[in-house]
C-alpha cells in the first residue's frame, strides 16, 4: 500500500514538473512571437518616416548631392521634390 502511495506521489510531482515545463515553453514562443512582431512594427515605421526625412537630410549635403538624391526618390516611389 505505501508503496502505491509513494509511486502515486511521484507520478504527481512527475506531472507538475512537466506541466511547468510546457509553460514556459509556451511563454517562450509567445516571448519570440512578440518580437518578431515588434520588429515588423518597429522596421516598417522606420523604413517610412526614413522615406519621409531623406529629403530634408538632402537638402543640407554638399556638392550637389542634394539634386541627385532628389532624382532617385520618385524611383523610390516620392514625389518629385521640387528644389
Amino acid at each position: 500500500m505505501h508503496k502505491s502511495v509513494r509511486e502515486l506521489e511521484a507520478a504527481m510531482a512527475a506531472a507538475v514538473i512537466e506541466r511547468r515545463e510546457l509553460a514556459a515553453m509556451i511563454g517562450t514562443m509567445r516571448g519570440k512571437w512578440k518580437q518578431w512582431e515588434w520588429l515588423a512594427w518597429t522596421g516598417s515605421a522606420t523604413f517610412f518616416l526614413g522615406l519621409l526625412i531623406a529629403p530634408v537630410f538632402a537638402r543640407a549635403l554638399p556638392f550637389g548631392w542634394d539634386g541627385q538624391i532628389a532624382a532617385v526618390m520618385p524611383i523610390a516611389g516620392m514625389p518629385e521634390v521640387p528644389w
